[in-house]
């Protein structure tokens, strides 16, 4: 979770560290830190209704609530599936 900042400019700001780096390992690293920021706001959304990334907003609506109720895990059970759609939203429309 990078609060204020997000997952693109977190990326961005790694990108000078992979200059020197093989190019797979460079590849890893800069998705590790983007799915890592987007899965962290998704958490924090869920257990504590306070988005950490602006594409977790509509988490909090439903995730939150899950919560309270005692269901998190499974609130937060389909937060990997639901990063990747949001990516693929992204990428293709």
């Amino acid at each position: 979770m990078l609060p204020g900042l997000g997952a693109p400019n977190g990326v961005t700001l790694l990108l000078p560290l992979t200059f020197t780096m093989s190019p797979v390992a460079a590849i890893i690293l800069l998705s590790s830190m983007y799915w890592g920021a987007l899965f962290g706001g998704s958490t924090s959304s869920i257990l504590f209704n306070i988005p950490g990334e602006p594409s977790s907003v509509a988490t909090t609506f439903d995730g939150h609530p899950m919560a309270r109720k005692g269901d998190a895990a499974r609130a937060g059970g389909g937060l990997p599936g639901g990063a990747r759609w949001r990516w693929h939203r992204h990428r293709v429309g």
